[in-house]
């Protein structure tokens, strides 16, 4: 398990992420993926000073998984490494549920690859005759909402929510009383509104954790399209109080820092009175947040498509793809292997019969016979190809089998072609990779011709 550290002020922190896979069937045990990992995380949530973060991404296919991070002081890395931990539970119910990073570059890659546009619900900006206002409005609560649009609009979205442990300041308490007596003493402000600020302000004394959460998608059109429904679920909820209007504004590539690390805001730059008391979170209101998991009308949208190929048990193929691709190559000798999202097999297959015309031996995961491991069998084929050849697509950047594929090959330094199927530029960790790459464009006029060219030249280097 691979550590973070970071240096504070008066302390220092670290951190252990990890990656769970999360299915929307049983574990055969009486109990869902979901309830398991919340279970966990609620443990985790209870050492002293400790961050719990959590981000929940759905990308183009369908695909739900979430990147946990747990900081804490350095001093209770005993604790942490326990608690992390006891999450390989899971594996040993749903194989391959669980991954923890095993070095920095792979806990990098999960964190810092997120998309451009992001909104972040910590904010101070409500006031009525310039006295803060508090406000406890939480996204968790239109999640499953925000889920199903974006899968019926085909895009991808991330949530991420930072539960901070915290020991509550008498004067914070102090300080946000004195502000709803000056709010009760304003001319015409409605009972309704004092009453609520004062029942917020009362939280936070008993508060132990505070929630931040964050909004992350691809596309600027998406995001306003995300804008609206909030302001609508917003409304509906705080105008009966004469709460004043909500704004949510996506902003690009903002906030990178607490995304990127899974710390608190107010680690970084300490928050109002007033925005704590709308942060504020009992213990039972934290374990509600981490015990989120998707309703029913979720689950049957998630279950119509899988991220990755849907292998029979006993012959370790999708035959839903045998109409539209080639054959693999069988023999020992060493292939190009192709590197590719199932979803994009109807274009890969051309690359493939490409290849094939072009006399060479090629092979993709058709051709994994029947009763073998999945993993083995790819990491065999990467250790003995000529090179090969990555087809790039929105997707296949999202996958984490293409990641490891490209990971593995360029640790064995094999030569990499990268294929453009879409104007797509790569991010994160295979950006850095790829660089050192020409990458084709399969939609160009002489693609044939730039393909034989390039890929003699890499099996000669």
């Amino acid at each position: 398990m691979y550590l973070a550290r970071f240096e504070g002020s008066d302390d220092e922190w670290i951190q252990a992420t990890a990656v769970v896979e999360v299915a929307a069937d049983s574990t055969g045990r009486g109990l869902s993926t979901w309830e398991l990992v919340a279970g966990e995380l609620s443990v985790a949530a209870r050492i002293p000073d400790a961050t719990v973060g959590c981000r929940l991404t759905l990308d183009r296919s369908r695909s739900l998984h979430q990147t946990i991070t747990v900081t804490t002081p350095a001093r209770h890395e005993a604790d942490l490494r326990q608690s992390l931990a006891r999450l390989t539970r899971i594996e040993r119910l749903r194989r391959g549920a669980v991954s923890l990073a095993q070095a920095r570059h792979e806990r990098d890659d999960w964190m810092e690859r997120v998309g451009e546009w992001r909104y972040c619900a910590t904010t101070d900006a409500y006031s009525v005759a310039g006295i803060p206002l508090a406000c406890d409005f939480r996204i968790a609560t239109v999640l499953d909402e925000l889920l199903t649009h974006a899968c019926l609009a085909g895009e991808t979205l991330a949530y991420q929510i930072h539960l901070r442990a915290v020991d509550v300041s008498p004067e914070w308490v102090r300080s946000a009383r004195k502000n709803v007596l000056q709010l009760r003493d304003l001319p015409g402000v409605r009972s309704r509104l004092v009453d609520w600020q004062e029942e917020l302000a009362r939280g936070l004394g008993s508060a132990s954790a505070i929630c931040e959460e964050y909004l992350i998608v691809d596309s600027a059109e998406f995001a306003r399209s995300v804008e609206r429904l909030l302001v609508d679920r917003f409304r509906a909820a705080y105008a009966p109080l004469g709460f004043p209007p909500a704004t949510f504004s996506f902003e690009r590539n903002a906030f990178q820092e607490p995304i990127a690390t899974g710390i608190h805001s107010h680690d970084l730059e300490p928050l109002s009175t007033v925005g704590l008391c709308g942060l504020a979170e009992s213990a039972a209101g934290r374990d509600r947040l981490l015990a989120w998991q998707p309703a029913a009308r979720l689950l049957d949208l998630l279950a119509q498509t899988t991220e990755e190929p849907v292998a029979d048990e006993a012959v370790g193929v999708d035959h839903r793809a045998a109409d539209v691709a080639p054959a693999p190559y069988t023999g020992s000798d060493p292939a190009i292997f192709i590197s590719y999202r199932r979803r994009d097999l109807p274009r890969v297959a051309v690359i493939i019969r490409t290849l094939q015309q072009f006399g060479m031996p090629v092979w993709y995961d058709r051709g994994i016979p029947g009763g073998s491991e999945w993993d083995d069998v790819i990491e065999a084929h990467l250790s003995n190809a000529r090179l090969v050849v990555l087809c790039v697509s929105r997707d296949a950047l999202e996958s984490r089998y293409v990641r490891r594929e490209v990971k593995f090959a360029d640790a064995l330094s094999l030569p990499i072609v990268p294929v453009l199927l879409e104007d797509v530029t790569p991010r994160g960790g295979l950006r850095m990779m790829l660089t050192q790459y020409q990458s084709l464009d399969s939609r160009a006029h002489d693609f044939e011709a730039t393909l034989r060219s390039a890929v003699a030249q890499s099996a000669q280097a």
